[in-house]
């Protein structure tokens, strides 16, 4: 992704991607609830500027490519740990209060 995309493009403070994760992950415990909207509000925003930005960035669709080219192949040749990912990934999902069943 180009780095500069997201921040100066989407008008963001972080110059790559690993950064403006990092700002969002801090615990909001003993925060107020209007900061802990502000903050949401912000990561959201970051969130969709680089969104934007890979689309934007042509990065999508060289994956996309690479996931046809090579997906089923790397399925199969790894079948245990993708299942293992994908009953860990069901068990989180499973755990997150208020998420539909159907995700």
């Amino acid at each position: 992704m180009n780095d500069v995309c997201a921040g100066v493009k989407g008008g963001h403070a972080y110059d790559d991607p690993g950064r403006s994760r990092h700002a969002f992950t801090a615990p909001t415990a003993g925060k107020t609830a209007a900061a802990t909207g502000r903050a949401r509000s912000a990561e959201v925003s970051t969130a969709v500027a680089e969104a934007e930005c890979a689309r934007g960035s042509g990065l999508s669709e060289v994956a996309a490519r690479l996931h046809r080219r090579h997906g089923e192949r790397l399925r199969a040749e790894y079948r245990e740990q993708v299942n293992e990912r994908l009953q860990l990934e069901h068990a989180a999902l499973s755990r997150v209060p208020g998420l539909s069943a159907s995700r």
